[in-house]
């Protein structure tokens, strides 16, 4: 009950969500946008015709490789199937999941078996999948071989499939991608890139990735004819056999005649001649084809063997008879004794031992005497338990025990008991009928009682159009969320407007579009109405549901007609209050009125124009004079000023140049030190050197030149470039003789060291030499005392004998006596402790 709970709550949220085809989508679209002028249209026809086109469009796409050629004349079969389940995977909704019984939209996941290339649900797979295995694991036949493999099946072909194979991710036909992205001009579920798969000839199917088998293949190539005798031809690899229509003449199987047939495939067929042919003995003749294998007689071949007194006994055959199968080294009956030089024509003796053959049993042994034939059956007693295991009892060997109890456990189908007597567990499928209303919910599953839910309802329904012309069919209880078929035929509704034609289309359901032509009627302005036809009545409901036929049309309620003609809307050019710009305004709406832009007219000072909102003006004919409706000028002067001058010009808006600005400009002087005021008429008809002189503090320059020393030029522009004169001093190398010159000189003159420079230097080299010597004498000196002292430390010293000290007896004892003080007192005092409870009981006893 929870299974069949699934499905059918599975089947109402695909119902309620799974409406939105690419036609329900344009519809929606149209419905909305017509919606917000106040009517609602239907547009089921314009959504079949536009599905369609869409439908052919992707299809010619998908096929442009197969469409020219011999291909589709040898495979027009699988090519009709082909292009069928591509239109029935891009019409959505045409092709509804057999579990569900819902419409596949093209956002769904979904996932398609590899042999019979069925579409489901990946959702409905799953469940599917996962019901069957857990059935068959919960089931008894599962406890008792537990090493069986457990599978599931395709719900539409039986084919099976491992628990490995149960799909977990949504992929396309190809397999190539994961979750391919919808898109309304590849075919759904898609990945709308080259298929690939192997064609089983060397080449890959070159079709967009695509639902169900693959096509023959399209690429071309040289083949010759099935005889070998035809001049090779270009021809497609699928299709590349050809026949030259000559005789084959190929030699047959009997190796006497030719193939008299055509150029044909295959191997040729067997030699039709009839002759008589003896069997393989020679004994016995028939007619039978020329072709045909050689044959054998029921009758013993009965050549006498070798030995002279034995026949053979083996059935016709053509090989030699062989050596007499009795003569040689034998053996006794039981196989223990070994006898040679036997002649063939007596029998095998026994040995008299005990025979010791396994018996049949498998566990007992022959106790006869050795014997001639097969040994007796097994006649010890053992305890056997019964097949079910719940009962033992002593019967012979080789008889079987089954007892009368009967097996309580369920069947496969967890329903109905076994009721096999002494059963051994492995129970057997139920053989009743199972009997449950399918999810079709009209008719009831005729397989054998099992467990999980029933296969799909086998049945078909035919869904045709309106006109019954177009027809789709469909498993049995999906035609209530199927769309119907497309029809291309026209639609023969007489128009229901004043209009004597309407616009051609398609074979649909329920009302007709809405006339869409001009309504063409003549107004009281002189124009004619170029609205959409509104003289035909308004349909206030759908026409037809989704899925229904013709049978359940529903009877349908509808608007009077609108006889008034809407205002005229052809357009008019007119122009603004202000003469700015001219629209297009509808001829039921011409008034004057102004564009909001300003009026823009010079004012009368001729330096402004007029800015109040488009107006009203006496002067229409020019665009540029001044009107008396036009503002008066109340602004400043605004006229550019001087190059240089930044200052506005302080008298109200007039005609004629602006006076000498007379603002004082306040600059800082060349070195930055002090600030200079400065008249801005003066600056501005100043040339640059004048600035600079009107620039000038006339004080001393701070600056300081490269030598160090401060500039002796007064304040100037740019960089100090005077000779320093100042006076600096000069020394010779060795510091001294000095001379005092130009600060801008001392570069370029040097002063040398004389004489008694010399002699100075000299004296001080020898100085420094006596030092050097001096140290290095004193160090050497150092290092003679350090290696003396670290041999007198390797050698070592001699060691002094020590004079024994002498002590009288009395200081000996002295000193004995202060050593061990101590330790004789404490030694007393524990004495004395110890032996005091035994005095004091000797002391008691007295």
């Amino acid at each position: 009950m929870k299974k069949q709970s699934y499905w059918s709550t599975r089947g109402a949220h695909q119902r309620g969500s799974h409406s939105g085809t690419f036609g329900d989508h344009v519809r929606d679209v149209r419905e909305s946008v017509d919606g917000s002028k106040g009517e609602l249209l239907h547009c089921e026809t314009d959504d079949t015709s536009e599905t369609a086109d869409v439908s052919a469009s992707v299809l010619a796409r998908m096929m442009r490789d197969y469409e020219q050629g011999d291909i589709k004349e040898h495979h027009q079969d699988s090519f009709d199937k082909l292009q069928q389940k591509m239109s029935d995977v891009i019409i959505a909704g045409s092709a509804p999941c057999v579990i569900c019984y819902c419409a596949m939209k093209n956002t769904d996941a979904i996932w398609s078996c590899s042999r019979c290339y069925c579409a489901f649900h990946l959702q409905c797979i799953q469940q599917w999948a996962n019901d069957s295995t857990s059935a068959q694991l919960q089931s008894a036949t599962a406890k008792l071989f537990p090493n069986r493999p457990v599978q599931w099946t395709c719900p539409k072909c039986r084919q099976n499939y491992s628990i490995a194979d149960v799909p977990i991710k949504y992929k396309c036909y190809c397999g190539k991608k994961t979750d391919p992205p919808s898109d309304p001009w590849m075919v759904p579920h898609s990945c709308g890139e080259v298929c690939g798969k192997s064609l089983g000839c060397g080449h890959s199917c070159r079709l967009l990735c695509h639902p169900g088998a693959c096509p023959a293949c399209p690429i071309t190539i040289t083949v010759t004819c099935y005889c070998g005798r035809g001049v090779p031809q270009m021809k497609r690899c699928g299709s590349s056999g050809w026949s030259c229509g000559k005789v084959c003449r190929k030699v047959l199987s009997c190796g006497l005649h030719i193939c008299e047939d055509h150029c044909h495939a295959g191997i040729c067929k067997l030699c039709s001649v009839v002759a008589e042919e003896e069997c393989v003995c020679g004994r016995e003749t028939v007619e039978r084809q020329c072709g045909s294998a050689e044959w054998h007689c029921s009758n013993p071949c009965s050549k006498p063997l070798p030995c002279g007194h034995h026949y053979c006994e083996k059935v016709c055959h053509s090989d030699s008879c062989g050596e007499c199968p009795r003569a040689g080294t034998r053996t006794c009956q039981c196989g223990k004794s070994v006898i040679t030089d036997l002649p063939c024509t007596e029998e095998s003796p026994t040995c008299g031992d005990t025979c010791g053959r396994l018996l049949p049993c498998g566990e007992h042994y022959c106790v006869m005497r050795c014997h001639a034939g097969p040994c007796e059956a097994c006649r010890q007693l053992r305890v056997k338990s019964c097949r079910c295991g719940k009962h033992k009892r002593s019967v012979l060997c080789t008889q079987p025990y089954f007892c009368e109890e009967k097996c309580t456990n369920l069947r496969q189908c967890g329903i109905h008991q076994c009721k096999r007597k002494c059963c051994d567990g492995n129970c057997p499928p139920c053989e009743q009928t199972c009997n449950k209303t399918l999810s079709c919910r009209k008719h009831k599953c005729a397989a054998p009682c099992h467990l999980g839910p029933c296969y799909p309802c086998p049945l078909t329904v035919e869904i045709r159009c309106a006109c019954g012309s177009a027809m789709l069919t469909v498993p049995c209880g999906c035609e209530r969320e199927t769309t119907p078929p497309p029809c291309k035929q026209p639609c023969r509704t007489p128009p229901s407007c004043h209009h004597k034609e309407r616009k051609p289309h398609s074979c649909h359901f329920g009302f007709c579009p809405p006339c869409r032509q001009k309504c063409d009627k003549s107004l009281d302005c002189g124009h004619t109405c170029v609205s959409p036809c509104h003289s035909e009545p308004k349909q206030k409901h759908s026409a037809l549901l989704k899925g229904q036929s013709k049978k359940g049309r529903q009877e349908q309620e509808t608007c009077p007609a609108v006889d008034t003609c809407p205002p005229c809307s052809h357009l008019i050019a007119i122009t603004c209050k202000g003469g700015h710009e001219t629209v297009n305004v509808k001829c039921s709406k011409v008034k004057e009125y102004s564009c909001g832009l300003p009026c823009g007219r010079v004012l009368a000072c001729g330096n402004h124009t007029c800015q109040k909102v488009c107006h009203s003006v006496t002067n229409q004919s020019s665009h540029e004079g001044f009107s008396e409706e036009c503002q008066i000028c109340e602004e400043m002067c605004a006229k550019s000023r001087p190059q240089g001058c930044s200052h506005q010009c302080p008298l109200p808006c007039h005609s004629g140049p602006c006076p000498s600005c007379l603002e004082q400009l306040k600059l800082r002087c060349h070195c930055g030190l002090f600030p200079v005021v400065i008249s801005c008429i003066d600056w501005n008809e100043a040339d640059e050197h004048k600035r600079n002189r009107l620039q000038s503090c006339s004080g001393e320059c701070p600056k300081l030149l490269p030598c160090g020393h401060q500039c002796s030029l007064i304040c100037h522009h740019g960089d100090c470039t005077a000779s320093c004169e100042k006076r600096v001093t000069l020394r010779c190398p060795c510091k001294r003789l000095k001379r005092d010159v130009k600060c801008h000189l001392s570069e370029s003159t040097k002063i040398a060291c004389d004489d008694e420079c010399k002699r100075i230097l000299q004296k001080e080299k020898e100085k420094r030499r006596l030092e050097r010597e001096a140290k290095q004498a004193e160090e050497e000196r150092l290092q003679q005392e350090i290696q003396d002292n670290q041999m007198a430390l390797l050698q070592g010293k001699k060691k002094k004998k020590r004079k024994r000290r002498e002590f009288g007896g009395e200081e000996k004892e002295e000193r004995w006596w202060s050593k061990y003080r101590t330790n004789l007192i404490v030694f007393t005092l524990l004495l004395s402790i110890i032996s005091m409870p035994a005095l004091i009981y000797w002391a008691g006893k007295q």
